[in-house]
């Protein structure tokens, strides 16, 4: 829908395609940068910091082994796939449902019973 062309459609040929384009990958100083703002993304309340926390952990494991060890991510505890990855799946529930009941749906509904 934004114009990208040849998208890899299952997880074998993104896997060809980035082990394709892998000899012209490199963490420069701007991916660096690029990866501590992310790394380090104010949140809105100090509750929401472990969350913050939780889903860049999730990110990192999307990223292959050699990539992770390029950005020097591959530090952090294997431990993250045990607590992450369930954790997202639970947040996951929870922000689909809150697209769905947004307030302006629900506001919508509302005026729409009125009219009834």
């Amino acid at each position: 829908m934004l114009g990208a062309r040849d998208v890899p459609a299952t997880r074998a040929a993104i896997d060809a395609y980035l082990e394709a384009m892998r000899p012209q990958l490199q963490a420069s100083d701007r991916t660096r940068q690029v990866l501590n703002v992310l790394k380090h993304t104010p949140t809105p309340h100090v509750v929401t910091k472990p969350t913050s926390r939780m889903l860049f952990s999730a990110d990192v494991d999307l990223l292959p082994d050699w990539a992770q060890h390029m950005l020097g991510l591959n530090t952090f505890l294997p431990a993250r796939r045990v607590i992450a990855n369930p954790g997202v799946r639970m947040i996951a529930r929870i922000v689909r449902w809150s697209y769905t009941n947004t307030v302006s749906k629900r506001a919508r509904r509302r005026v729409a019973m009125k009219a009834d």
